[in-house]
Formats: structure tokens, C-alpha cells, sequence
């Protein structure tokens, strides 16, 4: 690698920190002014958008910011790398986005409870239950063709995939484990501190998610582009962002 190249990458890996910096610091604000909120007893009228669970409160806005910047960084590297695998996490991302901004999983997830007669099991009711079916269903089409697609990439390729395996596992901890057991722990003290652990676990995964793929798109910017831009494009460029 040439000083050029050292240098380039150093700066684009200063702003990658930088940015996380930033998104992270105002992940921190808003969980913090929610919590505040909360504690003020602040559950409506003007203050109730910096609640963190608020329908389009401002931490929500910025949870949907971020889900489209994903899909949208992914879409790029698709689109330098012709690997397929990046588009379906796009589409994995854009699920998210829908799902949240139009309460798929919360609308359908009653009805489903009302069509199947659901019972209440433990602590989790009928609705509860709704959700976890549809959360299953939404999820299924774009996971199995990020397997599919995982599995017929090379190496390199894989091994920034499994990276972000493990960052959407990460956020389907909270968006679905930490919001079930929410849903178990009720109104009470526990209760709201889950709520925080799940809204606020989701917003800090997603900067990660955001600066993750935004330092493989910044990595793979770096790479030359091969005159036949044939496939061996994508390993070229996928080993850079491993190192």
C-alpha cells in the first residue's frame, strides 16, 4: 500500500470515528432526555415527542434516519461489489424501516391475535404473541436470501456478511428478546427500564450498523476499479475491508 493509500484510509477511518462519535453521543441525549421526560411525568403534550417509545418522537425519527441511511449505504456497496448478499441486508434493513414507520408488526399482530383467538400465555398476551408470528414473517423472505446468497459468495465476502449477521443479531436482541420481556415486566419500575434498555439498545446498535457499513463502502471506495469490472471486483474490494 502506498503513503497515498495509508493516508487516504487514516482520514477516512478519522471520519468514520468521528461520526460514530457524533451519532452516539446523540443517541446518549435523546435516551438521556427521555429518561428525564419520563421521570418529569412528561407523557404529553410537547414533551412527549422525546420519549423514547413516543410514535414519532424525535428518538424514533432518528432510529428511522438511520435504518434508511443502512439500506441505503448496503445498496452502494451492492452496486460497487455486485455481490448480491449486500442487497439482500438492504433489503433486510428496508424491511425494518417499513415495518417500523407503518406498525406492521404491532397492526398485524392484533389481527392475527384476533383471527387465531391467541391466548395469553405467562405474561405475554394474545397481541404479544400476534407480534412475535409476524415479526417471524416479515423477517423470513429477506434473511433466506441473504443464506442463500451468503453462502454462494466468496470468502472474503462472507466474512463482512458474518460481521453483519452479528450487528443485526444485535438489534433483533432489542427490538424483539428486550421487547418481549418488556411486555412481560409490565408498567412498573422494571418495566420502564426495559423499555429504555430496548428503544435506546436499538438506536445505539444502528449507529454501529451505520458506521459499520459505512467503513466497508469507504474501504472498498479505496479500491481501483478493475477495467472489466468482472467479479473478481468484489473479493479485491471485500479483503480490503477485512483488513
Amino acid at each position: 500500500m502506498t503513503r497515498a493509500e495509508t493516508s487516504a484510509g487514516g482520514r477516512s477511518g478519522g471520519r468514520l470515528s468521528l461520526a460514530f462519535a457524533v451519532l452516539l453521543a446523540a443517541d446518549l441525549l435523546l435516551i438521556a432526555a427521555s429518561v428525564e421526560a419520563e421521570r418529569r411525568g412528561w407523557s404529553d403534550g410537547r414533551h412527549r415527542q422525546w420519549l423514547l417509545g413516543a410514535e414519532g418522537g424525535w428518538p424514533e425519527q432518528f432510529g428511522y434516519a438511520k435504518e434508511a441511511g443502512c439500506a441505503a449505504l448496503l445498496l452502494l456497496l451492492w452496486r460497487r461489489t455486485r455481490s448480491g448478499v449486500f442487497a439482500a441486508w438492504a433489503a433486510v434493513f428496508a424491511c425494518a424501516l417499513v415495518d417500523d414507520r407503518l406498525r406492521v408488526h404491532e397492526q398485524v399482530g392484533g389481527w392475527v391475535a384476533r383471527q387465531l383467538a391467541l391466548p395469553d400465555v405467562g405474561g405475554l398476551q394474545g397481541q404479544d404473541l400476534g407480534e412475535l408470528v409476524v415479526w417471524g414473517l416479515v423477517g423470513v423472505l429477506p434473511l433466506v436470501a441473504v443464506v442463500v446468497l451468503h453462502r454462494r459468495s466468496p470468502q472474503p465476502v462472507r466474512a463482512v456478511s458474518r460481521g453483519m449477521a452479528v450487528v443485526v443479531a444485535g438489534y433483533a436482541f432489542f427490538g424483539v428478546v428486550v421487547d418481549q420481556l418488556h411486555a412481560l415486566a409490565g408498567s412498573g419500575p422494571l418495566g420502564r427500564a426495559l423499555g429504555v434498555l430496548e428503544d435506546g439498545g436499538e438506536l445505539v446498535l444502528l449507529s454501529v450498523a451505520v458506521c459499520y457499513v459505512g467503513a466497508l463502502v469507504a474501504a472498498v471506495h479505496r479500491t481501483p476499479t478493475p477495467p472489466d469490472r468482472d467479479p473478481a471486483r468484489t473479493s479485491a474490494a471485500a479483503s480490503l475491508s477485512k483488513g
